[in-house]
């Protein structure tokens, strides 16, 4: 069945924690579109994301190894004031310490990821 249809069965729409349950199962398996396709829809509906949520994105964005989405999702937390995990944020730091930017874009996009990081670090302390 496609994405929806059972919620459409039984007369429910899916909420935040439906979303977030089912971009994990995407991510596990793989399926960064799935999870990315979600996200717009979440944005769409105007629902408000969990911080389990903005985890999954970011994780989306490492596992892509794209910097470009890491930066908009990190944005994302920010707007929506959530809390980043310090397993999270390490795993971001590793994910900066092994990537090499290919042109002078990705060097100025990796330096605002790192702006974004600060921002985030000093905003939770």
């Amino acid at each position: 069945r496609a994405r929806g249809e059972m919620f459409e069965e039984l007369g429910l729409e899916p909420d935040i924690h439906s979303y977030t349950l089912l971009m994990d199962v995407c991510l596990t398996n793989r399926r960064f579109d799935a999870v990315l396709k979600m996200a717009e829809e979440i944005e769409s509906k105007g629902l408000q994301f969990t911080a389990r949520t903005g985890e999954l994105l970011v994780l989306t964005a490492l596992k892509m190894r794209d910097p470009y989405l890491l930066n908009d999702f990190l944005k994302l937390y920010q707007k929506q004031g959530m809390s980043m995990t310090e397993k999270l944020m390490e795993q971001i730091e590793y994910f900066l310490g092994k990537y090499e930017e290919k042109n002078e874009d990705e060097k100025y996009e990796i330096e605002a990821v790192l702006e974004n990081i600060e921002e985030l670090t000093t905003a939770t302390e």
